[in-house]
């Protein structure tokens, strides 16, 4: 996320959002966050009707064990799709699905 600050703001933004209590932290710890994205635009036939750009993109979220879960195992959560709406935010997808898949 350093190569794209307001990326990184987006994605930190969704996650706040999902879990309040998450700050952002740029060096080591228990929740990594990547996530993704290619834009491109192909030739609009055979559906001229729909946005040019087109976007592919993914998010993987893996939560480490903290040192006082001893045996505890990593949580590797993945997440993909593509889109040719160009305000569908991935980064808010991907925060609010692994916020259900935490909090059952």
């Amino acid at each position: 996320m350093k190569d794209n600050p307001s990326l990184r703001d987006q994605v930190a933004a969704a996650f706040r959002k999902q879990f309040p209590r998450t700050r952002l932290v740029e060096s080591e710890g228990e929740m990594y966050v990547i996530v993704t994205l290619v834009d491109y635009v192909p030739g609009c036939l055979p559906n001229c009707k729909k946005f040019r750009t087109y976007r592919n993109w993914s998010c993987e979220v893996m939560v480490y064990p903290k040192e006082s879960q001893p045996g505890a195992g990593t949580l590797v959560f993945n997440l993909e799709g593509s889109t040719y709406n160009p305000f569908y935010d991935p980064a808010a997808n991907c925060a609010s699905k692994f916020a259900r898949v935490m909090r059952p």
